[in-house]
């Protein structure tokens, strides 16, 4: 045989043989294991649309909407992109797209508290300081809020970050009324204060009695109780009125008393 007919038939030989994907228990970090061969890899953003063959490459096709794939993967479908829940705390940083997911972030007033790669997948609201407690840290969206009860003498409603003293009463040359706790200021008063307040208490205005005082005056002040007046003879009052009104005369229109009044009604 010449040399020319041995080199032909190489050269046939070299064209028309297939380039052959080699079975292997250890693919390359390219591949893919799949009936066992090693195929290439999809790129990412894409899925695999029918697997490699002694004769033909990996045949790959695109992530379809809200779907994609991160890596090159041997993946026969894309992955769900995520939905940031606002029920868990979280709202969209970064629209989801065929070769990453969604990022979602905290919404206002919560706190991580499942983070991963940049992201949230689920948020937690703030505490709320109660009353008697101050702010001592505010929360962010990485962290809680952190509350601490106000230190003696001290008063807050739990809003604010430091707690509000108690009004010195006596330096104010008043009487200490009530004295202040943790969610409450003091009250402070004269000493006659102290002695009207204790007589508001004690005493009620009676569906018989009457305010003393002029109508269209404030009749209790800061300093003073209301005065009442039992009504006179011949007439009634429900305790609400400046004056007591008198009884109808039944007799003076012809009419014939069936009941006679008394000091609450006609």
């Amino acid at each position: 045989m010449s040399c020319q007919t041995v080199f032909a038939f190489l050269l046939i030989n070299l064209i028309i043989t297939p380039v052959k994907y080699y079975h292997s228990s250890a693919c390359g970090r390219a591949e893919y294991e799949t009936n066992g061969q090693c195929c290439p890899m999809c790129s990412p953003g894409t899925r695999v649309y029918k697997d490699c063959t002694d004769y033909t490459s990996t045949s790959c096709v695109p992530c379809t909407e809200a779907t994609f794939t991160d890596k090159p993967n041997g993946l026969i479908t894309c992955f769900p992109c995520t939905v940031c829940d606002k029920g868990f705390g979280l709202k969209t940083v970064k629209e989801c797209t065929a070769s990453s997911d969604t990022v979602c972030g905290v919404l206002e007033g919560n706190y991580c508290v499942d983070p991963y790669e940049g992201g949230c997948r689920k948020a937690e609201k703030h505490t709320t300081c109660k009353p008697g407690q101050f702010i001592r840290l505010p929360g962010t969206g990485s962290a809680d809020t952190e509350c601490e009860n106000c230190p003696e003498n001290s008063y807050s409603n739990g809003s604010s970050t430091s707690c509000t003293p108690h009004t010195d009463c006596e330096s104010r040359k008043l009487t200490t009324i009530r004295q202040g706790d943790s969610v409450s200021d003091s009250e402070c008063g004269s000493s006659s204060h102290m002695k009207e307040s204790s007589r508001h208490n004690q005493e009620k205005l009676t569906p018989f009695s009457h305010n003393h005082e002029p109508q269209g005056r404030n009749n209790r002040t800061e300093y003073t109780d209301t005065v009442c007046e039992s009504c006179p003879e011949n007439s009634f009052s429900k305790g609400s009125s400046t004056s007591c009104t008198p009884h109808t005369d039944c007799k003076s229109k012809g009419l014939l008393t069936t009941k006679p009044g008394d000091t609450v009604s006609d």
